[in-house]
């Protein structure tokens, strides 16, 4: 008798683990779905405003959904409303805390490329140039040709730095063709 009430225990602990498992998932993709709406609806909030009026509207959506796919999906709007605003600071903080808070993204490549053109928009070559390297090894097969294509235009910017100079600027020349080729 004892061993049929035990059985009987656990199946119903394990049913109701399952009914309160289950409950919980469901109230996270409602929030999920809810979040995401809010999101939304600060796009059409903002739409036919100047691109730099949207920013601060996404920055606190970012912070306010941090951590959930409404909040990547924030940031990611904050930083390209930023760059089409040529507020190129706070576009390179913006997908700096993407990288950071969403590295398991399945954004995270185009965010670095996003990361690397923004930095060359700044003149910011030295850093430019090795976020678009590192991206020539990345599986996103779109992403590894632009990145190709930015670092050639960036290594052939940064060549002018140094036009005075015959030598580095002939060097330089030719790693921006390496790259076209």
């Amino acid at each position: 008798d004892k061993i049929k009430y035990l059985i009987i225990a656990v199946a119903v602990l394990l049913v109701a683990a399952v009914v309160i498992f289950s409950h919980m998932r469901s109230a996270a993709r409602a929030r999920d779905n809810a979040d995401r709406n809010q999101v939304f609806q600060a796009m059409i909030d903002v739409s036919g405003k100047p691109a730099a009026e949207a920013v601060p509207v996404f920055a606190k959506a970012s912070k306010e959904y941090a951590g959930t796919p409404a909040g990547a999906q924030a940031t990611l709007l904050q930083y390209s409303f930023a760059y089409d605003a040529r507020d190129y600071p706070a576009a390179e903080q913006a997908i700096r805390e993407f990288i950071k808070a969403y590295p398991q993204s399945a954004m995270i490549s185009r965010a670095r490329l996003a990361l690397g053109q923004v930095l060359a928009q700044q003149n910011k070559n030295a850093e430019a140039i090795p976020t678009f390297r590192q991206l020539r090894a990345t599986n996103d097969v779109d992403t590894r040709a632009e990145a190709k294509l930015a670092l050639a235009q960036t290594l052939e910017k940064d060549a002018e730095s140094v036009r005075d100079n015959p030598d580095q600027y002939a060097s330089r020349l030719e790693d921006a063709r390496a790259e076209y080729l």
